[in-house]
């Protein structure tokens, strides 16, 4: 076989090895999807009592629609959605009174 043909068959290799190692991890992070959103909303609903606010079934939906709109479940978000909320339901609460 020449020496070009092989240069080119293990870079074929390489590029598919790179690719399956890509797909690994993308199915890993896929399987974990459920655990982080549940630890996401655990911190959320407790900066959420932190502040004063309550939880619903609502809150449950906006939390997770705030996480997606930011592309991030991590602390800090949960953090800016729990003060974000608690605002909102003040504000509506004094609205309303």
């Amino acid at each position: 076989m020449p020496a070009a043909w092989t240069k080119t068959a293990n870079s074929i290799r390489l590029r598919r090895s790179k690719k399956d190692v890509v797909i690994r991890a993308f199915r890993s992070l896929v399987e974990l999807l459920p655990v982080l959103s549940k630890e996401y909303l655990a911190v959320a609903e407790g900066w959420t009592k932190h502040f004063g606010g309550e939880i619903s079934d609502r809150w449950q939906t906006e939390a997770l629609q705030f996480a997606l709109q930011r592309g991030s479940r991590s602390g800090r978000v949960a953090y800016q959605f729990a003060r974000d909320w608690a605002g909102r339901m003040h504000l509506e609460t004094e609205h309303d009174n």
